[in-house]
């Protein structure tokens, strides 16, 4: 790759300085540069997309993860449940079952990665240059 990379540089310089004024310089090194900003913008597009499919990954991992526990905290309670005596066990707040307490504990967990998975999706702004003041 290095080689070719040297020949194509060798080659393009060669069509430069072949030019025979500066306008004609400026649209042969353009033309040049369409390829190369190309596969740049290709190469972000991809990252981009790697990006956004690890966060969505890691969303549903989240919220795969946090069911496992929840359900593994219901099978614990209901164990100890059933081998306690009556009135011996008050656990989590009245009128909740743990699946639900659990599944509010990790809902701010699966928002973060949600809204990471959304703002990557949006185009990312590019800044507009400020006015300098005239003194």
């Amino acid at each position: 790759m290095g080689q070719f990379s040297v020949s194509v540089y060798i080659s393009n310089m060669k069509v430069l300085a072949g030019a025979k004024d500066f306008p004609e310089f400026i649209v042969l090194h353009a033309a040049m540069l369409g390829p190369a900003v190309e596969k740049s913008i290709d190469y972000s597009r991809s990252g981009y997309e790697l990006t956004l499919q690890a966060n969505e990954e890691a969303a549903r991992l989240i919220k795969i993860r946090f069911a496992e526990v929840g359900q593994k905290v219901v099978d614990s309670l209901t164990k100890t449940a059933q081998n306690a005596s009556v009135g011996s066990l008050v656990v989590g707040a009245p009128g909740k079952s743990v699946s639900e307490q659990s599944g509010k504990a990790a809902r701010p967990l699966v928002d973060i990665a949600e809204t990471s998975a959304a703002a990557a999706k949006k185009p990312a702004r590019t800044p507009k240059p400020k006015a300098r003041k005239m003194a």
